[in-house]
């Protein structure tokens, strides 16, 4: 599954070992999310790339990148984010 393909409302996996909830529609590298958990409840934006999993109908599917985020990505780690 790729991440432009992940709807609003879906449960998904970030890098660092946090969860959240996709609160966009939206396509492209930044996404917008809401992450409840660890004694905090947070709402903010996202690089594409930080999203690993997602939850659909009770399963675990690895999340993929387009070819253009893949790029994206490789810029945004050349500035060590």
């Amino acid at each position: 599954m790729f991440v432009n393909d992940i709807k609003k409302g879906t449960k998904v996996s970030l890098t660092h070992g946090r969860t959240a909830v996709m609160a966009d529609n939206k396509k492209g590298n930044i996404r917008m999310v809401e992450i409840t958990g660890g004694g905090f409840h947070e709402f903010g934006s996202v690089y594409a790339k930080d999203i690993t999993f997602a939850e659909i109908d009770g399963h675990i599917v690895n999340v993929e990148l387009s070819p253009a985020q893949h790029k994206a990505a490789a810029n945004i780690r050349a500035f060590g984010f």
